[in-house]
């Protein structure tokens, strides 16, 4: 009878002890997957905000490339403006030195 009851309380403080590391254990289980779910939230936040940054990039790509087209087209707009301008003070510079010209031969014909 004292074995049993030795027994018995034994089979008590196994099964207590049971209990307990189950507890144990579902607690870990329990942290991992809230650990799992906040990995899988923070997860989804660095993908949101990688596509907004690929978004923000793909806009900025496209702005640049816009202003880039605008910069090129004023400057060649400049360049062909200068270019003729340079054209016309030629031109005028050639009939100056024409006249000039013309007008010192007179001169030495009347002399």
């Amino acid at each position: 009878r004292n074995k049993i009851q030795s027994l018995m309380a034994r089979l008590e403080a196994n099964g207590t002890m049971v209990a307990e590391k189950q507890k144990h254990v579902e607690e870990q289980e329990k942290a991992l997957k809230e650990a799992g779910a906040d990995l899988e939230a923070r997860l989804r936040e660095l993908i949101q905000l990688e596509d907004e940054m690929v978004k923000r990039k793909q806009d900025l790509d496209e702005e640049i490339e816009k202003r880039t087209k605008a910069l090129e087209s004023e400057i060649k707009q400049q360049r062909e403006m200068v270019v003729a301008e340079r054209e016309l003070e030629k031109e005028e510079w050639k009939e100056k030195f024409l006249k000039e010209a013309l007008r010192l031969e007179e001169e030495q014909v009347k002399r």
